[in-house]
């Protein structure tokens, strides 16, 4: 049979005396440098995963750039770039998800917030609509430089947008 116990990082097979358990995952599962060019999705981060930290991500082309399912936990995103993503360069629903600097350019909608979320010093250009925050949960945009040909930020509820230092819209 399959595994009688699933939790994050942890699997525990049935065994002859029952004692025998793979090891534990870390808490942390790093990329980094890593090139994505034309994919559907350039990364998606599935239900039931947790502490995934990315470091220089480049997306090139595709449909999607970085998604996270809903049930996904502990999401950092540094220095992303995405250029010329066709929908949606980063949609999140994974709570208090980080993205730490980065430039998007070229995209229908630059992040897509359905859960709270921290977006500090990224620039957000040549974009239909800078963030939309879908969210009640607080989204948090510390230094963000926003040029949007229709919205640059898009919120549910206005309350949940904490801060927006820089914004601008216009072509």
């Amino acid at each position: 049979g399959g595994p009688t116990y699933l939790a994050v990082g942890r699997i525990r097979r049935p065994s002859r005396f029952c004692s025998r358990m793979c090891a534990d995952q870390p808490a942390t599962r790093a990329a980094v440098n890593i090139g994505v060019k034309s994919s559907g999705t350039g990364v998606r981060i599935e239900r039931g995963s947790g502490g995934i930290s990315m470091t220089g991500l480049s997306i090139t082309g595709g449909k999607d750039g970085v998604i996270s399912t809903p049930g996904t936990t502990n999401l950092t995103v540094q220095n992303l770039v995405t250029d010329g993503v066709s929908s949606t360069a980063v949609r999140t629903f994974t709570p208090d998800a980080k993205i730490i600097g980065g430039r998007i350019i070229g995209s229908s909608t630059g992040i897509d917030t359905g859960a709270a979320t921290t977006i500090t010093g990224t620039t957000i250009t040549q974009v239909d609509e800078g963030i939309r925050a879908r969210s009640t949960d607080p989204v948090r945009a510390d230094n963000v430089d926003i040029n949007a040909l229709t919205a640059g930020i898009t919120v549910a509820d206005m309350e949940a947008l904490v801060q927006a230092n820089r914004e601008r819209a216009g072509a």
